[in-house]
């Protein structure tokens, strides 16, 4: 049913964007060593749709910026199954926040279930600071309405929560180190 998914997910993002978005059908096919252009050709295809920001009104444009975020969930997951986190490790420093960008755009249902392996990427330097606030602070700012990291104690912005406070744990502890 994965396989068949995914299959439908590329036909689908190739007859909306192109043949040049997605190269490689499944990740299946990917070797490691493939996996920053992989990365790179699904946040270009995620980037492009988003390009003409329409999707945030026009129903049309919202529809291709969906398709393209749910063959890249589906894709990710693929990834993160057979590899785990793609970080500077596996993919260089420069393309280790990709899986961070697909993730946010995922939505917080999709971020949810990833949350704890993006504090274990940050932890381990596998993911910059940045990306990891990134998925962090969207999660809870679909869930929650505010950010759990970057507003001060007593601030209307500040997130109290036993959740919102465990991630904000995590970087407290990487800067400690």
């Amino acid at each position: 049913m994965a396989g068949r998914l995914t299959t439908f997910c590329t036909i689908f993002s190739v007859i909306l964007f192109g043949c040049n978005v997605l190269k490689l059908s499944t990740v299946d096919e990917v070797k490691s060593t493939d996996l920053p252009t992989y990365l790179s050709n699904l946040v270009n295809a995620d980037q492009e749709v988003r390009q003409d920001r329409k999707y945030w009104t026009d129903a049309e444009a919202k529809a291709k910026v969906e398709a393209v975020d749910s063959a890249n969930r589906v894709k990710l997951d693929s990834i993160i199954t057979q590899y785990g986190y793609p970080g500077k490790s596996l993919v260089g420093d420069s393309i280790s926040m990709y899986g961070a960008l697909i993730i946010y755009h995922g939505g917080a249902t999709y971020s949810e279930k990833y949350l704890d392996l993006i504090a274990e990427a940050y932890l381990k330097d596998e993911l910059d600071e940045e990306y990891y606030t990134l998925v962090i602070n969207g999660y809870f700012m679909e869930t929650e309405g505010s950010h759990a990291i970057g507003f001060r104690e007593g601030s209307e912005w500040y997130l109290d929560s036993e959740k919102a406070e465990y991630y904000r744990s995590i970087l407290k502890k990487k800067k400690n180190e």
